[in-house]
């Protein structure tokens, strides 16, 4: 799955899974004070659990992203999807600089299917 982020494209697993020990030490500081607040910080694991969640909220029909908006626990892991994407792409960005992109700046994006997939056995083999 790719973060698309004002057209830019990120590969979300190598945002978690290659993330470097400074940047997860960043990222801990920086997302347990926001606002003057004090929060959990984001680590990967509630960063993975989180976004799972989503994922399975999303699939609901009637599910409206807009309510989450106004929750700061989600805003704060969704800033940091953009943040370990940017800075795994060698971006130099803050934490706070991933706060200022709009939810319209920032989407999902299903991996393309490989072409070498296996086929429907059932499908007519033209050359046979």
């Amino acid at each position: 799955m790719k973060l698309v982020v004002r057209g830019d494209k990120y590969e979300l697993e190598e945002a978690l899974a290659g993330a470097s020990i400074q940047t997860l030490k960043i990222l801990a500081a920086a997302s347990a004070m926001s606002g003057g607040e004090r929060f959990d910080p984001v680590t990967p694991k509630s960063l993975s659990l989180w976004f799972e969640d989503l994922k399975t909220k999303s699939s609901d029909p009637e599910f409206d992203q807009t309510e989450l908006l106004g929750d700061p626990v989600f805003l704060s892991h969704y800033q940091a999807l953009v943040f370990l994407a940017k800075r795994r792409n060698r971006e130099q960005i803050t934490f706070d600089e991933c706060g200022e992109f709009a939810p319209s700046d920032v989407s999902f994006e299903a991996d393309e299917e490989a072409d070498d997939a296996p086929k429907d056995p059932e499908a007519h083999d033209p050359q046979v």
